[in-house]
């Protein structure tokens, strides 16, 4: 159990995957709100839950679109969101995105596991946290992760 602090971490991953999403044509942003509290968690496993959403949203957001990584401090809780604004889910693959090997229904495959949400999900929890996802067909997604302070 590491101390992380989610600030420095989403600064190295977005700008690690910067190359991939200009390679994309499309911007990516993080803002960090105000000054965040460090979170007690294993950092590895931490990293991977944000690589694999903002890789998601690199993946499903056409040349020229925008994936916004925000950071801010909620009462006794740490929210980041990932937004991006890509082709959107269908309202029938909403429920499913965090099952185990679910890729959803879309026309658009994925050459994905169908893992990676789940794993995210898994580990979220362990860290007494939540994640989930709004979206609205046709006008991108938001996967939003919630952590408590300890």
């Amino acid at each position: 159990i590491d101390t992380v602090s989610l600030a420095d971490l989403l600064t190295q991953i977005t700008k690690e995957l910067d190359a991939l999403a200009q390679t994309h044509q499309q911007d990516l942003c993080l803002n960090v709100d105000g000054d965040i509290p460090e979170l007690r968690g294993d950092k590895q496993e931490l990293r991977r839950v944000f690589v694999n959403l903002i890789g998601n949203a690199i993946h499903h957001t056409p040349g020229g679109g925008t994936i916004t990584v925000t950071l801010r401090s909620e009462g006794d809780a740490v929210l980041i969101q990932v937004q991006d604004s890509g082709r959107g889910i269908p309202k029938a693959d909403l429920g499913k995105l965090f099952q185990r090997f679910s890729q959803g229904t879309s026309m658009v495959r994925s050459s994905g596991t169908g893992l990676g949400l789940y794993l995210s999900r898994q580990i979220v929890e362990a860290h007494k946290g939540e994640i989930w996802v709004e979206s609205e067909e046709g006008h991108g997604a938001c996967f939003s992760v919630r952590f408590p302070l300890l």
